[in-house]
């Protein structure tokens, strides 16, 4: 992946690449790790390599407790995504287009409640 995160370029390499502003997963109680808030003006940037897939899919099956470790997270409020080869991409479960991707996070545009 090529990542341009607020101007700043990114190499890495990995299976797929995330997007969150929330650290829930929707699934099983799987979060993505505290320090990802919702509320923080920042889009969160997760590169998932083979030893997070498994770290993640052990969490899902119930014999890990812990979330995993990211060694590839980034947070910014603009990013470009970029892949070789171009790759799909998702929305929200809904399959948008394909890479390159631009994403800009939009502070307060949408109200939310939800528990701290």
């Amino acid at each position: 992946y090529t990542l341009t995160l607020d101007g700043r370029q990114v190499e890495c390499k990995g299976l797929s690449c995330l997007i969150a502003n929330v650290r829930s997963l929707g699934r099983l109680n799987m979060t993505l790790g505290q320090a990802i808030r919702a509320d923080d003006g920042m889009l969160d940037v997760i590169v998932i390599d083979r030893v997070l897939s498994y770290a993640l899919l052990s969490l899902a099956a119930g014999t890990s407790e812990t979330a995993p470790v990211m060694q590839h997270h980034w947070q910014a409020r603009e990013i470009v995504i970029e892949a070789d080869p171009p790759q799909a991409f998702q929305g929200d479960g809904d399959m948008w287009g394909k890479t390159p991707v631009e994403v800009r996070a939009l502070p307060d545009a949408v109200r939310v409640m939800m528990p701290k």
